[in-house]
């Protein structure tokens, strides 16, 4: 799918565009978005912290590339600023989202929203399962439900989701998969 497309959402222009090693520091700024809470829970000194994140980066970056070598890497804009990355791993199966993520100042504005229904629409015309993982606890999961997406299965750290348009049957579970 060519998601390098513009949708307007709320007087914002979102676009995309395939990521590159010069988006490194960025997708590292976002990284850590996702995870301070946590890591700064654990207590530590800015610049230790500041090096765990660095290695569970690059850890997940790996296993990322492992695990979906053929996956598609988009950078998000919002009026043309770095607001996010989405991944997709597109087989003959399904259609995986490896990992959707929007930097703060931007969530909650419908982006992730506009770009799931972007994959929904893909999905459904192309009869496939859009598929994806979250962790239990990621407030992101109320948006999966929302857009209709139903569990799959659970484990003590995620919860697989599927979504099936209109016309598909999505009987056939898809393979669990270490993220």
């Amino acid at each position: 799918m060519d998601i390098c497309r513009i949708l307007h959402v709320r007087d914002k222009m979102i676009t995309t565009a395939p990521a590159s090693a010069d988006d490194a520091p960025f997708l590292f700024e976002l990284f850590c978005s996702t995870r301070w809470d946590e890591i700064s829970s654990w207590g530590l000194e800015p610049k230790m912290a500041e090096q765990i994140l660095h290695m569970q980066w690059r850890a997940q970056t790996q296993a990322y590339q492992q695990q979906f070598p053929h996956m598609k890497h988009w950078i998000i804009f919002a009026d043309k600023k770095k607001a996010g990355r989405i991944i997709v791993d597109q087989t003959q199966n399904e259609i995986h989202v490896v990992d959707i993520s929007v930097l703060p100042a931007f969530r909650n504005q419908g982006i992730g929203t506009h770009l799931l229904r972007a994959w929904q629409r893909e999905a459904s015309e192309t009869e496939m399962p859009l598929t994806l993982s979250v962790y239990a606890s990621n407030p992101a999961r109320r948006l999966y439900d929302r857009l209709g997406f139903s569990v799959s299965f659970t484990d003590d750290l995620y919860v697989w989701m599927k979504w099936c348009g209109e016309n598909q049957t999505c009987a056939k579970e898809p393979e669990k998969k270490e993220v």
